[in-house]
């Protein structure tokens, strides 16, 4: 959530595809929404295109929690949908987690890059292991994550939390990149380490 004294244009940036921990294609947003200048005042915060196919399904188990959703915002400009499965399980101390972008029809796109990102709460830390395809997360109760992408290098860049009542606040975001290729499989891991 985003508190209602953010400023116009701030609210139309944390609603872009990028502001959320998920994938994008060429740093592309999968929605278009009315800025709060010009002609667009008149739809200021609508959404004018976006996704018009998302399915979203939660199984539940004895081996955890299982999520597969998806959406087609990219389908008209790229010909991709995207594909999201997470896995938990049942300790909530393993994530698993696989992206891919499957063809929407015939004009699927052979270029471009993805990028995936996971945006971090201030009070995490975050700093670079295993030859740069793995994250070391900290939180401030001192509990150890590992994130893993064996498919792409992962990069620690800046971000900025803006759910907290004080404003917004600088942080850190975990970003995968690569370039797009259909039907592949971005995996991802978050695994909680005990000592």
């Amino acid at each position: 959530g985003v508190p209602e004294s953010l400023q116009a244009a701030s609210r139309v940036a944390v609603r872009v595809t990028a502001a959320h921990s998920t994938l994008s294609i060429d740093d592309q947003p999968s929605s278009l929404i009315a800025g709060y200048h010009g002609a667009d005042r008149l739809l200021a915060g609508r959404i004018i295109s976006g996704p018009k196919h998302v399915v979203a399904e939660r199984y539940e188990n004895a081996d955890g929690i299982t999520i597969h959703a998806s959406h087609d915002g990219y389908a008209q400009r790229f010909g991709l949908v995207h594909e999201r499965g997470i896995a938990i399980n049942p300790e909530g101390s393993a994530i698993a987690g696989r992206d891919r972008l499957v063809p929407a029809g015939k004009k699927a796109s052979h270029g471009g890059t993805y990028t995936i990102r996971f945006h971090l709460h201030p009070s995490v830390r975050a700093g670079s292991i295993e030859a740069g395809h793995g994250a070391l997360l900290v939180t401030a109760d001192g509990q150890r994550w590992i994130f893993r992408c064996p498919c792409a290098p992962v990069s620690i860049e800046d971000s900025i939390f803006f759910a907290g009542p004080d404003g917004p606040r600088g942080t850190s975001q975990l970003v995968i990149s690569g370039p797009v290729v259909p039907e592949q499989s971005m995996d991802w891991t978050f695994e909680r380490q005990f000592d």
